[in-house]
């Protein structure tokens, strides 16, 4: 079972991924995530510290998630393309019994 950290941790991404354009701030993170904003701040301190959340250039008050994500989903993408070729080539081979 994954910890209550972890769990507010991926939930403070996906919140931060529906704030992309324009940020959140810490205040709005902690209520959304049900969190004292000493918590929140923990949670955006490690994610800026692992390259996974910035201050927005306008105001640095707000956070956004960084392109890394971008990254990462361009990864899952290109390994789904993979796994589909794979599926493809092995429905033809097995086609024929």
């Amino acid at each position: 079972m994954a910890s209550n950290q972890i769990i507010r941790t991926l939930s403070a991404i996906e919140l931060l991924a529906e704030h992309i354009c324009h940020g959140i701030s810490q205040a709005e993170l902690a209520r959304a995530l049900g969190v004292q904003s000493t918590e929140a701040g923990r949670i955006l301190a490690n994610l800026m510290q692992a390259e996974w959340a910035e201050k927005t250039p306008h105001n640095n008050r707000l956070y956004r998630l960084t392109p890394r994500v971008g990254g990462l989903s361009h990864k899952v993408e290109h390994s789904l393309r993979v796994a589909r070729e794979q599926l493809r080539q092995d429905a033809s081979t097995y086609a024929g019994f």
